[in-house]
């Protein structure tokens, strides 16, 4: 059976149509997403000879197969979820998305505020995840281009912040670059992406709170845990 499985690359026509990067800076990245699925599939290779053998704590070749793998892998699903949300004809922004935005964030203006800061603030990414531990929508980075910055969240948007997206066009002036990124920023694909999101918290956490309602305040009687005796704990040991 594998256990190391690499989809075949995706391609963008959607790319033609964005607006303030150059057809040079965008070939180049997309090669470079091409370059990090082609490197996976030959990871996956060696993964599927080197799980045969019999290995130990020792062993750094099968550690370090391990670490590329997960790089190369999550660089080609990070660059997937940027180059999908740009350069589609302009269209409004669903009803859906910006409630949700204005639950977490307030005016639509706080959200893109937050989300400019946060991107440059990095070096690496720049995501809008669904955080399953709350419903909620939260912005957040990742320091490097193989990275997901945390655990039990979805992606709705990225934004990829290293110096390969946009220095050919735009230098050191990351703002510009930025600028221009949320200019071309397809809503409705984001809204999209939301949607999937919260059928994954659905899904996986059903008999939690539906996003957005409230939570009790720490210091709240509701949050508190309920006392414990010694003899319950030690009935538990």
């Amino acid at each position: 059976m594998a256990c190391c499985r690499v989809p075949a690359a995706r391609h963008f026509d959607n790319l033609a149509a964005v607006q303030g990067l150059s057809s040079a800076l965008i070939q180049d990245h997309y090669r470079l997403y091409l370059g990090y699925v082609n490197k996976a599939h030959e990871l996956c290779g060696l993964h599927a000879q080197a799980v045969r053998l019999k290995h130990d704590a020792t062993d750094a070749d099968l550690r370090n197969l391990k670490r590329d793998l997960t790089f190369t892998l999550a660089a080609a699903r990070n660059h997937e979820l940027y180059f999908g949300l740009l350069g589609r004809e302009p269209s409004p922004r669903a009803p859906v998305l910006m409630q949700a935005l204005r639950e977490d964030f307030g005016p639509f203006e706080n959200y893109i505020a937050d989300l400019t800061r946060t991107a440059l603030s990095t070096h690496g990414w720049a995501f809008t995840l669904v955080d399953h531990h709350t419903g909620h929508l939260i912005n957040v980075t990742s320091a490097q281009n193989g990275q997901f910055p945390m655990w039990n969240a979805s992606p709705v948007l990225a934004i990829d912040m290293a110096d390969h997206a946009y220095f050919y066009d735009y230098g050191s002036h990351r703002t510009e670059y930025l600028s221009a990124i949320i200019g071309n920023l397809h809503w409705p694909t984001v809204a999209e992406n939301l949607a999937a999101a919260h059928a994954v918290h659905a899904a996986a956490t059903p008999h939690a709170p539906a996003p957005y309602a409230a939570t009790p305040a720490a210091d709240s009687p509701e949050a508190t845990l309920p006392a414990m005796g010694s003899e319950k704990l030690l009935a538990r040991s």
